[in-house]
């Protein structure tokens, strides 16, 4: 499957099990490889979250979504997303803005 950038900046990304992370903001490459190595997501809410997730926390690409793994949250935070940690290297990190 291939996708435009203008596309993939209007996925919503999300957990497993549900939790909305945010939508995908931009993407950061690697210029060697010529591979995405992260994107960077939006907080959708009124926190102003950036959130880095890796390419493997990523579980699958949907038509409209792109769903992480649910291993990314602690199991006391999987409910809200704000509460979300920095996970060591291929998890998913969280730069305050």
């Amino acid at each position: 499957m291939r996708i435009a950038l203008k596309q993939l900046k209007k996925m919503m990304v999300e957990t497993l099990s549900g939790t909305k992370l945010g939508k995908v903001q931009d993407i950061i490459m690697d210029i060697d490889e010529q591979t995405i190595v992260q994107y960077q997501v939006k907080h959708t809410g009124i926190s102003g979250t950036d959130y880095l997730v890796n390419r493997d926390q990523i579980a699958r690409f949907e038509e409209k979504k792109i769903v992480v793994y649910d291993t990314v949250l602690h199991k006391k935070e999987k409910n809200t997303a704000s509460a979300l940690k920095v996970i060591q290297e291929g998890g998913l990190a969280l730069r305050h803005n």
